[in-house]
This record gives C-alpha cells, sequence and structure tokens, in this order.
C-alpha cells in the first residue's frame, strides 16, 4: 500500500495543497509494516492520523493537539473544529492514541508521554516559527536512536536553515536537512534522522 494512493480518502492536506505524500512514501516504504510509535502534532479533524492508521498497519498512532480552544485552531477553510465529534470520532479507533493537550506546555507533555520512545514524529502544528523550535527542542529527544522528526510547513529556507542547526545540538549525531516544493509558499519540511 502507498500513500499516494489513500491520501484522498483521508481529510488532509499532505498531498493537496502541499506535496509530502510522495516523499513520505519513500521515506517510510521500508518501516510501514512495522511495529512503531508514530506521533503528529497538530490534528486538526483527525483525517492524517486515520491516514497514518492505515498505512502502519502494525504501529501505534499518536496525536497532540489542545481541543480546549486555547492555543488550538477553531476554524479551519471555514469549516468549524467541532472538537467533541472529532475527539469522540478518533477514540474509537484501536491504534490510535489522543493526547488532548497543548504542545507547548512542556510539563504537561512529559507527563503524557513519560515512557512512550516514538520512531517518528510529524509536527504540523501551528506552523509558527517559534513553535516549531519549542517543539523540536522538547519532542526530538523523544525519538528513538534510529528515528525519524519532521517539521512540516516551514515557511521560509532560513527559518529551515535554523531548525537545521537546531537539530544538529539537541542531537549532535543526527543527520538533518530540509526538502523544499513549490506548491505552497510554506511547501517545505526539516527531516532529521537519528
Amino acid at each position: 500500500m502507498r500513500l499516494c494512493d489513500i491520501h484522498l480518502n483521508f481529510s488532509t492536506d499532505k498531498g493537496t495543497k502541499h506535496s509530502y505524500i510522495d516523499y513520505y512514501d519513500e521515506l517510510f516504504d521500508d518501516i510501514k509494516n512495522e511495529k512503531l510509535n508514530v506521533m503528529e502534532i497538530g490534528v486538526l479533524f483527525g483525517g492524517s492520523l486515520k491516514m497514518w492508521e492505515t498505512y502502519f498497519v502494525n504501529s501505534q498512532i499518536y496525536g497532540m493537539e489542545d481541543f480546549s480552544q486555547k492555543t488550538g485552531q477553531s476554524y479551519y477553510n471555514n469549516a468549524p473544529v467541532v472538537s467533541e465529534e472529532i475527539i469522540k470520532d478518533l477514540e474509537n479507533i484501536e491504534r490510535i492514541n489522543l493526547f488532548n493537550i497543548s504542545c507547548e506546555d512542556i510539563q504537561e507533555v512529559e507527563q503524557q508521554t513519560s515512557g512512550i520512545i516514538f520512531n517518528v514524529i510529524i509536527d504540523d502544528a501551528s506552523h509558527d516559527p517559534d513553535q516549531q523550535r519549542l517543539n523540536m527542542s522538547t519532542f526530538l529527544k523523544k525519538v528513538a536512536k534510529g528515528g525519524i522528526y519532521i517539521c512540516e510547513d516551514v515557511r521560509t529556507d532560513s527559518i529551515a536553515d535554523g531548525l537545521v542547526e537546531l537539530a544538529k545540538i539537541v542531537q549532535p549525531s543526527c543527520k538533518a536537512y530540509y526538502k523544499r516544493w513549490s506548491k505552497k509558499r510554506d511547501d517545505r519540511m526539516v527531516v532529521v534522522r537519528l
């Protein structure tokens, strides 16, 4: 199964507004059938979590979103984000685990994710550069050796360069780089391999 064959079945912009799907197919092809812990920060409607659950057939899928709307997103493309419905929908899927917390609440993140080592973490949260830096500083330490950390929707090349340098500070032995496409202004991602 390939992501390019299934992603349109889910409410996600990874292959429509952005150009990530083909690259993800290449990046994850060798590990998609393994038992992994995969987390996406920034859930919105939950479409990408369902996509990952379908693609990573033997993995636990985790999502982190602040559904309180204190810092979360309440509208997307003029559609309301109805948190109760999204939470109920995701909780009915056996291999999806939801952290209903702000990714910026470091103490709560540590408490909720204690004891979990992630093989893949994808930051698709607010796309704010300050939050991307905070998330990388916090979550890169939670990625297993041989794992992958990805920060999507990076606004500029200079921000991407800064995130690459930050990754090398947080995890000196990592390999970090960024990929850029041309669908949108922020159609780039930073990839960190541990």
